[in-house]
């Protein structure tokens, strides 16, 4: 299974479902239909994302946590203001400690979500970047929300 394919139920209708495969009785769903990049996907982003900070304002503090999903919305709208998210950067935005920040800085490299530069003005820092393939699958998700 790829990490384009789920085994849950469908989170937007861009999921085509399958036959389970013979060893499970669990069908599979798989992503179809990306829809074209809209201008209104980085609304949305910010949307969630400042959704997601109201939240823990209102809850209690480490009640919910994702920190994947807001370091990918981060850089997202990051691209948009063609501004640089520094590793640090992206462990506040994602508001847990930096060792938890690296751990999924580290996990979304290796899925192949996020590219790690050096700052060729200082040494001592890397960027971060979505790769093409998180910025497809975001604005997969995002359209969804944007279009129904």
């Amino acid at each position: 299974m790829d990490r384009n394919t789920f085994t849950e139920d469908p989170p937007f209708g861009c999921l085509e479902r399958s036959a389970p495969p013979a060893d499970s009785h669990t069908p599979e769903y798989t992503l179809t239909n990306f829809p074209k990049n809209s201008k209104n996907t980085r609304a949305i982003a910010h949307k969630l994302y400042q959704t997601r900070r109201m939240r823990e304002q209102v809850f209690s503090e480490g009640l919910f946590s994702d920190p994947a999903w807001d370091i990918l919305l981060d850089l997202y709208m990051a691209e948009e203001e063609q501004k640089k998210i520094y590793i640090t950067s992206a462990c506040l935005a994602a508001g847990v400690p930096t060792s938890t920040g690296l751990r999924w800085i580290t996990i979304l490299i290796q899925n192949g979500y996020v590219e790690r530069h050096n700052d060729p003005s200082d040494a001592r820092r890397s960027f971060l970047r979505l790769t093409g393939t998180a910025r497809h699958a975001l604005e997969t998700v995002l359209g969804q929300l944007c279009n129904g």
